[in-house]
């Protein structure tokens, strides 16, 4: 039963045709990048296909049970990824093969298993008796019927070969069995870095330029987010020749959910902020500078895109909704109020993120 699941985990995942791309992470007592490459080769008859698009990541590691293996693929626009485990490495790097095998050409494993011969079972004579004249010849010389079966498909066998002496675990996220008895291991937790830029409308008199630098932490469903933004200075006039220049800078913490299974590069954030702005007068009789801070709370929405497992590029839209709203005014009598913050300010940037596991 598994090695049927497996089966048909692998001939789902993928089209009938690719070319393999592999890169390999192994201590030295384990197959090389090259081994798992030769008998790739050898399963699909001596040659693979010329066109370029599967993509594996494989890394062995060792622990007190034995070995174990994670193995991330990409095919079609399809990922996948099985974790497999034995006591020996070799039998690591053997069962990563056929695996890539079945999903380049599971046709050419079948054919290339079929062709190779099986070793004939010796013939002993048993007997010490002579054979009476005339009888050994007609009981030599007729045939013995050969027996009929209905024989597993010589990938089935391939793949019982291997599973018996390896445990795989197979999480491809497409078409993924539903006759999986083991459940999923808990998913990775993770925590990334990242700078981004973008614009801002709301926070200081009029559009402007910001900076960001922000860090999180969580596993695929659920994180935490940190984010420092400085909002550049724009100028707010009191009249032709006055007025003041007023910069922002926030603080904001945000808890973000990934809400689809299928599609984790779309979520969606909530969370406060904590904001200074300052305004620096010019042209005044007496130049001064305005120091206000204000509370807000935080929404936005994102989508990023993974380029590898440790990078990924993100387009994220906040919006900010002060708590109190600054104002600030030339000291007068009365006092001339130049700048009231909006109400609500939007942000759109564009950002990069390395991540660590």
């Amino acid at each position: 039963m598994a090695a049927s699941v497996l089966l048909c985990g692998a001939l789902a995942a993928a089209p009938a045709r690719a070319q393999l791309e592999l890169r390999w992470d192994a201590p030295v007592e384990c197959p090389t990048a090259n081994d798992v490459r030769a008998e790739v080769t050898r399963l699909l008859g001596g040659s693979m296909p010329p066109e370029l698009s599967l993509r594996a990541d494989g890394e062995a590691t060792r622990s007190d049970d034995g070995w174990t293996m994670h193995l991330r693929t990409s095919m079609g626009g399809e990922d996948g990824e099985r974790e497999i485990a034995g006591e020996r490495c070799e039998e690591l790097g053997e069962a990563a093969a056929l695996i890539l095998a079945l999903m380049i050409d599971p046709a050419a494993v079948a054919e290339t298993e079929a062709a190779e011969p099986t070793p004939a079972e010796p013939v002993t004579e048993t007997t010490d008796e002579e054979p009476e004249a005339g009888r050994a010849v007609s009981e030599l010389s007729e045939p013995t019927p050969p027996e009929v079966a209905d024989e597993e498909p010589t990938t089935t066998r391939e793949i019982e070969r291997v599973v018996e002496s390896v445990r795989i675990t197979d999480r491809a996220t497409v078409q993924e069995s539903s006759a999986r008895d083991e459940a999923d291991p808990p998913e990775p937790f993770a925590a990334f870095l990242g700078l981004s830029g973008g614009a801002d409308l709301g926070s200081v008199p009029t559009a402007s330029g910001m900076v960001s630098l922000e860090g999180g932490f969580g596993i695929p469903l659920i994180e935490g987010r940190l984010r420092a933004t400085f909002v550049f200075g724009q100028r707010a006039a009191r009249g032709d020749d006055d007025g003041a220049d007023v910069t922002t800078g926030t603080l904001d913490a945000r808890a973000c959910v990934h809400p689809f299974e299928e599609a984790r590069w779309v979520y969606g954030c909530l969370g406060l902020a904590l904001g200074v702005s300052v305004a620096e007068g010019f042209g005044l009789s007496r130049d001064e500078v305005g120091v206000g801070t204000f509370g807000a709370a935080v929404g936005g929405l994102g989508v990023a895109w993974v380029i590898a497992p440790w990078f990924d590029l993100e387009l994220d839209a906040t919006v900010l909704v002060p708590f109190n709203p600054l104002e600030f005014a030339v000291r007068a009598s009365p006092d001339e109020i130049f700048h009231r913050q909006e109400p609500l300010a939007g942000r759109l940037s564009l950002a990069a993120h390395v991540r660590f596991r």
